[in-house]
């Protein structure tokens, strides 16, 4: 029931634009993790995704070419990853182009840090890509709070609906 309550929770944020009619997202972690399992491969199953689980995960230095060869529209990563492509060599080349959302969860991100990520992904083809950050605890099934597009600030964003936050 919290899974479903979790995906359904997400679904209701009024200010989600998501490519709904081909939407790709990729598993990065350990999906008998509550983070792999809800937000990686329940919520993008419960919208109808295509998932791709990309072998190794995070730890895969060539995860970054799964966005382009199978245009992931969705993506839940954490701010590591981001770090780790950021001090790649300039050669690298990265695409960015079928990117719409990026949900970064699993530790604080600095309103610098979010930022920069969005540079990153800009300079790689990303264009209008919602960047949120999420907050919540593996015993609720994933997020309770998600950033919205203009906060600047190291918020951690608003309640998801039906959440109650003191």
């Amino acid at each position: 029931l919290a899974v479903n309550e979790a995906a359904g929770r997400f679904l209701m944020l009024k200010n989600l634009s998501l490519p709904f009619d081909d939407l790709v997202s990729m598993v990065i972690v350990d999906i008998s993790t509550s983070y792999g399992f809800i937000d990686q491969v329940h919520l993008p199953f419960v919208m109808g995704a295509t998932i791709v689980i990309v072998p190794l995960g995070i730890l895969n230095p060539l995860t970054y070419k799964v966005i382009a060869s199978r245009r992931v529209s969705f993506l839940f990563s954490v701010s590591s990853m981001f770090d780790r492509w950021i001090k790649m060599p300039e050669e690298v080349e990265f695409d960015f182009s079928s990117l719409k959302f990026v949900a970064l969860g699993g530790t604080s991100i600095s309103a610098a840090d979010k930022k920069r990520y969005n540079e990153f992904i800009e300079a790689h083809g990303g264009k209008d890509v919602m960047i949120l950050n999420g907050y919540g605890l593996t015993e609720m099934g994933g997020a309770c709070c998600l950033s919205s597009p203009e906060l600047d600030d190291e918020s951690i964003g608003y309640p998801m609906p039906g959440f109650t936050v003191r």
